[in-house]
């Protein structure tokens, strides 16, 4: 990785059965390259074998690229939650995943 430092993480918590994906972080000019890919699928293979039955997610409606990663991997949208985002008052798509 030219320059080094952090190129991505992500911040996930759990509760019970269930964990929650609150942020996934690409560097911008690291993105396109599989980075978000592979650390959501090392997310989803460490939540599973600790015991993860469902993951759960927010997204805003104009961010097509992390919809379209989170599709890929077996995500389904399932609500919205309303004026989610302080910022901006966008509504949030929920989005889960069955990890059983």
């Amino acid at each position: 990785m030219e320059g080094g430092g952090i190129g991505g993480y992500v911040f996930c918590w759990r509760a019970g059965p269930d964990a929650n994906v609150m942020t996934l972080a690409v560097r911008p000019d690291l993105r396109r390259q599989g980075l978000g890919s592979w650390i959501l699928e090392q997310t989803l293979d460490e939540l599973k074998t600790s015991g993860i039955k469902g993951v759960w997610l927010e997204v805003r409606p104009g961010n097509l690229a992390a919809r379209s990663l989170y599709r890929s991997f077996g995500f389904e949208e399932v609500g919205i939650r309303p004026k989610y985002y302080y910022d901006t008052g966008e509504d949030a798509i929920v989005m889960r995943k069955s990890l059983e």
